[in-house]
Order: structure tokens, then C-alpha cells, then sequence
């Protein structure tokens, strides 16, 4: 990972004008306490829009949550933003450690 850090971490950009479309979908009158609690996914969720890029979670969809129990998966799908599990990553990119029991 050390080799690719740059494809990995993300710079801030105009990525950031994005993250006020990705907090709407949680509420429009969030209060302190939940942009605290929803935390940085909705600047995960800007960045994939932005770049284009796969959002990798390890959350489940609950499509009846709502405000700051709403889940990645299903802010992603409202956005149009490409969300699949980490499990999903690993069968995909055939990852492997060799390791055998």
C-alpha cells in the first residue's frame, strides 16, 4: 500500500463544494451534534462522486433509516455512486494471501 499512497489518499479538492449534496440526503436541518455523529462519509461520498470512484463499506443497506442513522450504501445509492463491500473488493481484485491452513 505504501507504493500506491497516492492512488489511496485523497487530496482535498473541489470535491469539498460536493459535500452539501451528500449532507442533504441526510437532513436539511442537521444540528451539531449529528454532522458529529455522521462523521467524514458524506467527504467519502463527495470524493467518489467527484473522481468517479467505488465507495468500499462495510455497512449494509437499511433504506428506512433516516437522518444521522442513515447508511453509506444507500446515500451512495441515491447519489448515483457505486458502493460495494469490502468482501465484494477482495472477490473482484482476486485477492489472495497464499495462506493456506
Amino acid at each position: 500500500m505504501r507504493d500506491h499512497q497516492d492512488a489511496l489518499v485523497l487530496d482535498p479538492d473541489e470535491s469539498d463544494i460536493l459535500v452539501s449534496d451528500v449532507l442533504i440526503r441526510y437532513g436539511e436541518d442537521l444540528n451539531e451534534e449529528e454532522l458529529e455523529r455522521i462523521g467524514a462519509d458524506p467527504f467519502l461520498v463527495a470524493a467518489a462522486m467527484h473522481h468517479g470512484a467505488i465507495v468500499v463499506s462495510k455497512e449494509g443497506s437499511k433504506p428506512t433509516k433516516t437522518r444521522v442513522n442513515r447508511r453509506v450504501p444507500d446515500i451512495c445509492d441515491e447519489l448515483g455512486v457505486t458502493c460495494i463491500t469490502d468482501h465484494r473488493l477482495i472477490v473482484d481484485l482476486n485477492f489472495s494471501t497464499g495462506w493456506q491452513p
